[in-house]
C-alpha cells in the first residue's frame, strides 16, 4: 500500500510549482510572514508601504491594513516559513522554498487518512492503494498539492472527519470509548474549519448535516429518537457552534469591525461578489467536478449501492451539494480548487466499494494507469500560462529553473531521480495488482 504514496508524492514533486501564483495565497503567505516576523495579523502598519499584491486597497495612514482571510491557514504556514528562514531561504518575493511544500504535505496527510479510513471500513490494502492513487491524481487534489493555500488544509480536515466517522467502532466497552473520542475529534474539526477559510463554515455545516442524518437513522423509530439523535450529535453541534460564534465575534467583529463581512467588507465591489446566473454556475461546477475527477466519480457511482446508506456516502453527498450550491451564484474561476474538499470523501467511497466491485487484475491496473495521464492532461490544459523559451508551460519548479539557466544538478538530476522513483513504485504496484492482491507490507 505504501508504494501508492511513493508514486503520488514523486509525481506531485515532479510538477511542484515552487512559487505562489494565486493572489489569495500570496496574501496568506504574507500574513504568515507577518505572524512570524512581527507577531501580528496585520498585513502592514499605518502608513507602511508594501508592494507585490496589487489588489490591496490603498493603505490608510491612520489604520493598519488587515487581511480578509482568517488566520488558520497562515498559522499552518508559519513552521515552514521558519524553516526557510533558518536555512536562509526567506526571500522577499517568493517567501522561501520549503513553504511551497505546504500543499503537498497536507494532501499527503489527507491521503494517509483516506487509506486508513478504507482499511478501518473493511477494505483491503489493495483497495486503500487504489483510493490513494485515484484521489492523488484527480486534478483537484493534484492542483492544490502544487500550491500553498487553504484548500489542502480544508481537505485534510475533511479527511480527518471521515476517518473519525468511519473508523470509530460502535460497540460497548473500549469500543464505546473510542467512538466517543472519534466523535469529539469530528467536533473539533467542525470548530476549526471556520478559522481556516471562508468556505470553512459551509463545509462544517454540511458535515454536521451528514452526521445528523447518520445519527437519525441509527436512533431507530422508538420514542426518544430526537433526544438520541441530539445526544449523538452533541460534539459536532458544539464544535460548529463554537467555531462559527468565535469566528464571527473574535475575527469579524472585534478584529475587523463587521459581523458578517469581516475582512471581506473592504472588497464589496470586487468582481467575485457580483452575482451570476446560479444555473450556469451550477452547471459549470457540476460539469467540472465530473470531468476533472472522472475515475473517482465513475467508480463512486458504480459502487454507491455497495456502500449505500453509510456515513461516508452522506458526507460525500452533502459536501458536494453544499459547495456547488454555495459557489454557483459567484465566481466560477478554478472550480477544481474550490471543490477539492469533496475528493477525500469520494475516495473513501471508492475504496470501500473497490473490493465489492470485483475488478479483474487487468481492469484494476488499467484504471490506475490512466489516472496519471488524465490528471496530467488537466495540468497542461488549465495551467500552461508560464512562458519560457520553449513555449508556455504550467508553473513547474524544474522548468522555471532550467529556463533561468540553473545547472543540471539542480534541474535534470532531481527530475531523473523522481522519475526513477515513480517508475519503481509503478512496478511494485503493478506486481501486486497482477497478483490480484495488495500485501499490507507494500
Amino acid at each position: 500500500m505504501w508504494w501508492a504514496f511513493v508514486l503520488v508524492g514523486s509525481v506531485h514533486l515532479l510538477t511542484i510549482s515552487g512559487e505562489w501564483n494565486v493572489t489569495d495565497h500570496g496574501e496568506m503567505l504574507h500574513m504568515a510572514r507577518r505572524i512570524l516576523t512581527r507577531g501580528t495579523f496585520d498585513l502592514r502598519s499605518p502608513g507602511e508601504r508594501l508592494s507585490g499584491l496589487p489588489h490591496w486597497p490603498s493603505p490608510s495612514s491612520r489604520s493598519p491594513q488587515r487581511s480578509r482571510f482568517v488566520p488558520g491557514t497562515p498559522l499552518t504556514m508559519v513552521p515552514l516559513l521558519a524553516l526557510d528562514q533558518a536555512f536562509g531561504w526567506s526571500d522577499w518575493e517568493n517567501f522561501g522554498r520549503i513553504i511551497h511544500l505546504h500543499g503537498e504535505l497536507f494532501v499527503l496527510g489527507a491521503l494517509v487518512l483516506v487509506a486508513w479510513s478504507v482499511r478501518a471500513g473493511g477494505g483491503s490494502a489493495h483497495a486503500a492503494a487504489a483510493a490513494v492513487v485515484l484521489a492523488g491524481f484527480s486534478w483537484p487534489f493534484w492542483m492544490i498539492a502544487r500550491r500553498a493555500g487553504p484548500e489542502p488544509v480544508v481537505a485534510f480536515l475533511v479527511a480527518l472527519f471521515v476517518a473519525g466517522q468511519i473508523g470509530a467502532p460502535k460497540t460497548t466497552g473500549g469500543g464505546a470509548n473510542a467512538a466517543s473520542r472519534a466523535a469529539w475529534v469530528r467536533g473539533l474539526v467542525c470548530a476549526v474549519l471556520p478559522w481556516v477559510h471562508a468556505t470553512g463554515p459551509v463545509v462544517a455545516v454540511a458535515l454536521v448535516v451528514a452526521e445528523a442524518l447518520v445519527a437519525w437513522r441509527a436512533a431507530g423509530s422508538e420514542p426518544g429518537r430526537v433526544r438520541r439523535t441530539l445526544l449523538a450529535c452533541t460534539p459536532v453541534l458544539l464544535g460548529v457552534t463554537l467555531g462559527l460564534l468565535s469566528w464571527l465575534w473574535l475575527w469579524n467583529y472585534l478584529y475587523h469591525g463587521s459581523w458578517w463581512g469581516g475582512g471581506y467588507a473592504q472588497y464589496r465591489g470586487d468582481r467575485f461578489f457580483r452575482l451570476h446566473n446560479p444555473l450556469i454556475g451550477f452547471w459549470r461546477y457540476g460539469r467540472d467536478a465530473a470531468v476533472q475527477t472522472p475515475l473517482l466519480f465513475l467508480i463512486a457511482v458504480l459502487g454507491w449501492r455497495k456502500v449505500a446508506r453509510s456515513a461516508i456516502t452522506d458526507v460525500a453527498l452533502f459536501l458536494a451539494a453544499a459547495l456547488i450550491v454555495f459557489f454557483s451564484p459567484f465566481s466560477s474561476e478554478e472550480p477544481a480548487r474550490r471543490l477539492s474538499p469533496i475528493v477525500p470523501a469520494l475516495a473513501v467511497v471508492v475504496g470501500l466499494a473497490w473490493d465489492r466491485l470485483r475488478w479483474s487484475p487487468i481492469a484494476a491496473r488499467l484504471l490506475l494507469a490512466i489516472s496519471i495521464p488524465i490528471g496530467d492532461f488537466w495540468l497542461f490544459r488549465l495551467e500552461s500560462f508560464a512562458p519560457t523559451r520553449w513555449g508556455d508551460f504550467p508553473p513547474i519548479l524544474w522548468i522555471r529553473l532550467a529556463d533561468q539557466g540553473a545547472p543540471s544538478w539542480l534541474t535534470v538530476v532531481p527530475v531523473l531521480v523522481l522519475i526513477a522513483v515513480a517508475l519503481f513504485a509503478i512496478d511494485r504496484l503493478n506486481t501486486s495488482l497482477r497478483a490480484g492482491a495488495m500485501p499490507d507490507s507494500n
